[in-house]
């Protein structure tokens, strides 16, 4: 209830009675919402089915999303967290509905992950300095053939200790010693499980591929997370990248860069798309990728926006051909906002800025998201950068606010 009125009052005129209405009406609804899952989570969890407790902690984020504020929504993905982990230890085995919701949770975890740096804690740190490296720690290097996706697989795997999903690259015939995952063996890769898709695919936008991103893609995303989290961990404590993290940033960069999707979006033998729905999905996955690779050379190698303006331009391009596809052939869908948000913080072009807030302001519009806390983050940056100010990045100004960032 308290989604379809914050999603219903976007669809009034600012501060008209009917905006006002459903906006405290919602208001509403989330405290009621809220102060029913304290309860349950306080009292009578065991006696409530584990399925519905989840999606009830699930949707206070969707809540908060759609609403705009994003400032529970660490609370509320710790206490998932929290929840999921105390269930694995007593019952690890789960079913394949639970499993979605794991899922969910996983994707969103890591999309809070990428921008919430100032929460990197103590036990995610598995490379300290170059003496002693455990053995848990690091897997062997990656090359490209290694993940040549016609030698195997990218599929799911349930860690049976946290019940996060992970993405693991396995190759052909399968055994159980070809699993070949993440640069971190201990990484716990935070993603979204999808299947494989082809061109016959029918359920891209059913449950299983809520998101829309090819595996390998969310297995690079994953593991950029990671990376940034530990160079944030050495900024904050003023340390010296250890050499082996250099080493990992080396190959994860190349592997990034020559990044291929293993989903297949055009007809056999032609440059045609499938339908307009995979046409979509390519523009979402192909903007999320160069944000990806901004995302990376911004947060783990320090490199200049200026270097970076053609992916910049790129993301908006492949953003702009979706909206024109939701717009004029009804394809339903969505676009996280974190490649918009990514892209046009590295932007320093003011054409370019008027284009992104202008795309921000559609995609609120649609009633999925105001991330009014995004967008001002984004007008800050700008304003920084024209003006010549110090710290002129996202994540400068997301604590400088002390903000919560949900991007999805």
């Amino acid at each position: 209830l308290a989604v379809s009125c914050f999603n219903l009052q976007s669809k009034f005129p600012k501060n008209t009675p009917q905006m006002r209405f459903y906006l405290y009406l919602g208001i509403e609804f989330r405290s009621q919402a809220s102060n029913f899952l304290k309860k349950c989570l306080n009292s009578s969890a065991h006696q409530e089915r584990y399925k519905d407790i989840l999606t009830a902690i699930l949707s206070m984020n969707s809540i908060d999303v759609v609403w705009g504020t994003m400032a529970d929504c660490q609370y509320h993905l710790t206490i998932c967290e929290d929840f999921v982990e105390e269930r694995m230890k007593t019952r690890p085995k789960i079913s394949e509905k639970a499993k979605a919701l794991h899922r969910i949770f996983s994707f969103l975890k890591l999309i809070q992950d990428s921008t919430a740096l100032d929460k990197v804690r103590e036990g995610e740190i598995v490379i300290k300095d170059d003496e002693g490296v455990a053995e848990e720690q690091l897997l062997e290097s990656q090359t490209d053939q290694d993940l040549n996706i016609a030698d195997g697989e990218f599929k799911e795997s349930l860690n049976q200790k946290d019940g996060k999903i992970r993405i693991e690259f396995i190759k052909q015939p399968q055994s159980s010693s070809s699993g070949s995952t993440p640069i971190f063996t201990n990484i716990t890769s935070e993603t979204y499980y999808y299947p494989k898709m082809s061109t016959t695919t029918q359920d891209i936008l059913s449950t299983d591929a809520l998101y829309g991103l090819p595996n390998s893609l969310i297995l690079c995303f994953s593991d950029c997370v990671r990376l940034v989290r530990h160079r944030e961990y050495y900024k904050t404590n003023k340390l010296s990248a250890p050499r082996k993290y250099t080493k990992l940033c080396t190959e994860f960069e190349k592997r990034l860069l020559n990044w291929r999707s293993e989903w297949d979006f055009y007809k056999p033998h032609t440059r045609e798309f499938v339908n307009d729905t995979i046409e979509g999905v390519y523009h979402h996955t192909m903007s999320f990728y160069y944000s990806l690779i901004i995302y990376y050379f911004t947060m783990a190698r320090d490199l200049n926006n200026h270097l970076l303006q053609s992916y910049v331009e790129k993301v908006l391009s492949h953003l702009n051909q979706l909206s024109d596809l939701i717009d004029h052939k009804k394809v339903k869908v969505v676009p996280l906002i974190w490649q918009g948000f990514i892209a046009g913080c590295s932007s320093v072009d003011s054409n370019l800025q008027l284009s992104f807030k202008k795309w921000a302001a559609k995609l609120a519009n649609s009633g999925m998201g105001s991330y009014w806390g995004a967008r001002q983050i984004m007008f800050e940056v700008w304003r920084r950068r024209m003006n010549g100010e110090e710290n002129d990045n996202w994540c400068s100004v997301y604590k400088d606010w002390e903000m919560n960032l949900m991007l999805s």
